[in-house]
């Protein structure tokens, strides 16, 4: 079995990391008398619009985007109040 992991540059932390994400169950996907190569590619991503997944979501519930922010947003109050706390 060989685990290659790619595009992560010289940077064994973030190796190492790749690699702990797919440990558990990997022994699993290990095909017996079966030459077994892994090649783990986490590669920077764009950012994503959170407006459009949030979008995707309201669909979901058959409620339009604005009305579901109103419904889940922090007020104003709220944040006031976690500020006093802290």
């Amino acid at each position: 079995m060989v685990v290659a992991i790619e595009a992560l540059g010289h940077d064994p932390i973030r190796a190492v990391g790749a690699l702990l994400l797919e440990l558990p169950g990997l022994a699993d996907r290990v095909r017996p008398n079966t030459a077994t190569i892994f090649r783990l590619n986490y590669a920077h991503r764009p950012p994503q619009d959170a407006w459009t997944y949030f979008s995707k979501a309201a669909e979901r519930l058959q409620r339009t985007p604005h009305d579901l922010w109103d419904e889940v947003k922090v007020t104003d109050g709220e944040m006031a109040h976690e500020r006093q706390q802290t």
